[in-house]
């Protein structure tokens, strides 16, 4: 058994096709099939179900490809061990942060990251929570900055930092007198949210159904930008993370922020990486760097 056969046999079984696999593989299809026909006469048992027009995994099958992806993770971990031991301070970093995370503090963060090494290259993927996971576990990102809760047994878990996701009324609203409030008491609102792309957005449409009624969204964008404007035009309310707020409230004097008292609105901002992923010495330098910088903050 070879470890060509492994990727072979993992790519049909993630393509459920001989044909899309030997594409991706750039190899022809006969000899794809040949592989895994020789592979099942050397292991002596079935590992696809050929009579079915798409090749379907049988019981013994699914145990061989698990194993094999195990294996070739472990082969890619050996292999990544031995580049950092030739490239030492040098490498690349795949990094997946959602659109509001990497707007508030990424900026400088990035900045200052590649000041300080300059060898090390970052690549970011700017996705939704959700993505970002999805892409962490299937190996496509290294790091991933996501708000908790996650799954912990998949993931492991660096924190960053934390903070609140506020109302945003305009100033001669009823609630902008208030100090704090509860979400029960939005719920004859207009609400103008992010777009549903966004957590905050399902965070907010769960609060409100817990709080015993439907929240009636007027409007919906993935501009914060324009939510604050529309709010400061008091054609509805919104909720948004405070930290965008700062950058709104000298030039938008007309707008108020006010406390939510659930803590639904409370977030932890974390980084993840799949357990079991080789930690590259450009991922450590990364992950110390954020670690240090907010750090310094608290």
């Amino acid at each position: 058994m070879e470890i060509r056969q492994l990727m072979y046999l993992t790519q049909i079984a993630k393509e459920k096709s001989y044909t899309v696999a030997a594409q991706k593989l750039h190899v022809s299809q006969p000899a794809l099939s040949k592989m895994i026909k020789n592979l099942e006469i050397e292991l002596g048992v079935p590992i696809f179900i050929h009579s079915r027009r798409n090749p379907e995994l049988t019981d013994i099958g699914k145990s061989i490809v698990e194993e094999s992806c195990k294996i070739l993770e472990s082969v890619e971990n050996l292999s990544k061990s031995i580049e950092d031991t030739i490239n030492l301070k040098k490498g690349n970093v795949a990094v997946g942060i959602p659109p509001v995370i990497s707007t508030v503090y990424f900026p400088k963060v990035i900045s200052g990251f590649q000041s300080m090494f300059p060898d090390i290259k970052l690549n970011v993927v700017e996705a939704g929570a959700e993505e970002v996971q999805e892409k962490i576990l299937n190996g496509l990102i290294d790091i991933g900055f996501v708000i908790m809760p996650v799954d912990e047994k998949r993931v492991d878990v660096y924190p960053v930092t934390h903070d609140l996701s506020v109302l945003l009324v305009n100033k001669d609203h009823p609630l902008a007198c208030r100090q704090k409030i509860n979400t029960k008491d939005l719920k004859n609102e207009r609400f103008i949210l992010l777009d549903d792309s966004y957590m905050l957005h399902h965070h907010i449409l769960y609060a409100c159904r817990k709080a015993g009624f439907e929240a009636n969204v007027d409007f919906q964008t993935s501009q914060w930008d324009l939510i604050v404007r529309m709010v400061s035009y008091n054609q509805g309310i919104s909720i948004l993370p405070r930290p965008i707020l700062k950058e709104f409230k000298a030039s938008i004097p007309s707008i108020k922020e006010v406390i939510i008292d659930d803590p639904i609105f409370k977030w932890k901002v974390i980084m993840i990486l799949k357990k079991g992923h080789y930690v590259t010495y450009a991922m450590r330098a990364f992950i110390r760097f954020v670690e240090k910088e907010f750090y310094n903050k608290r």
